[in-house]
């Protein structure tokens, strides 16, 4: 996991959602967890590594806290949790709409069913996300490698 630089939209400063229900410390997090985001909106759900990333210097600020924003934030339906093998992921359910990628890069972890990676050619590493989630997705995501519904946590 490593920081990526990201655009934040102005809008972002007055969205009523993250005004009236997150502090300015969540609203900050949830910046970070854009920057932590590989290209394809996702990321892992490790709260450790949030706090060594994101405030290596904060003694204020611990993994726990970090699990109760996460939370908070999933909660908004800002963030979906899938699974795979086991293992928890992110996605930001609006990362495709609010970031422009020009050559974005192959997945390092696993998909949600939802998304999917499709190489430009055999010449190059980068190509495309083709997200169904984004386009209208109908019914419970289903986790990519376990089929099984996405866990509520």
């Amino acid at each position: 996991m490593r920081l990526h630089n990201r655009q934040i939209k102005g809008s972002f400063w007055t969205d009523p959602d993250l005004i009236y229900e997150l502090n300015r410390d969540q609203r900050m997090f949830y910046v970070g967890l854009t920057q932590l985001a590989e290209d394809s909106g996702c990321l892992e759900y490790d709260p450790r590594s949030f706090k060594i990333i994101l405030y290596p210097a904060d003694n204020d600020i611990n993994p726990e806290l970090l699990t109760e924003w996460t939370e908070i934030i999933i909660k908004m339906g800002k963030l979906i949790v899938y699974e795979v093998e086991g293992k928890k992921y992110l996605y930001i359910k609006n990362f495709h709409k609010h970031q422009s990628l020009r050559n974005p890069a192959p997945p390092e972890i696993p998909l949600p069913t939802w998304i999917t990676w499709k190489q430009k050619d055999d010449r190059t590493r980068y190509g495309e996300y083709i997200n169904d989630f984004a386009n209208g997705y109908i019914g419970v995501p289903i986790c990519a490698d376990t089929n099984s519904s996405i866990p509520t946590i």
